[in-house]
């Protein structure tokens, strides 16, 4: 497989410092988390919302070692963030605004799906990494999508998130920005 990424050095260092600290202010069990889960029927078990009981169903998602690793490589994170938002930056004060605001506001959405990654895609062939392609050269598929909207988009329900329904949320969510209509496809694609 030939890639070339199209990259310029640019120094983001205050940029980066911001994006960071929103991300990194996110705790797993959190209100913006549960905000992400799906309301329960509350007809037979008036706690199914509670609080405490949502937070068990966050923990039932098993993210917490992936979430914890995602918080722990932040710096690296959010450096490559920024480099594939690069092109809509350039050295533009508003896109940069707008950039931080729409991290402010969907940051728990792209902590999960950060995670959710993490815990998925994580594995090689040879030395391609598939969750660093995935998550930070869309163009690598042929498509040109946003790495934020595609995080948030991945982190933005319950759903998305379950072990259980990784081929729905491959075949819903991210196939898409890949090309390949099934997760099987994907895998065999990316083993040639």
């Amino acid at each position: 497989i030939l890639y070339t990424p199209n990259m310029v050095e640019k120094d983001r260092a205050q940029l980066m410092t911001d994006v960071k600290s929103k991300l990194s202010s996110v705790e797993l069990e959190s209100d913006g988390v549960r905000q992400l889960l799906v309301k329960r029927d509350t007809k037979k078990d008036a706690n199914a919302n509670s609080v405490g009981r949502q937070n068990g169903y966050i923990r039932d998602l098993f993210l917490e070692e992936s979430f914890s690793e995602v918080k722990a490589n932040l710096d690296k994170l959010v450096k490559q963030i920024l480099e594939n938002e690069d092109h809509q930056l350039n050295d533009n004060e508003l896109a940069e605004r707008a950039l931080l605001k729409k991290v402010e506001d969907n940051k728990a959405k792209i902590m999960m799906g950060l995670a959710y990654l993490n815990q998925y895609y994580a594995f090689k062939y040879d030395e391609l990494s598939i969750k660093d392609i995935m998550m930070f050269k869309p163009d690598f598929y042929g498509k040109t999508a946003s790495v934020i909207d595609r995080l948030i988009n991945i982190g933005s329900a319950e759903n998305n998130l379950k072990g259980d329904r990784t081929q729905d949320a491959y075949r819903g969510i991210i196939s898409g920005a890949t090309g390949k209509g099934s997760l099987h496809d994907f895998l065999t694609y990316n083993m040639k």
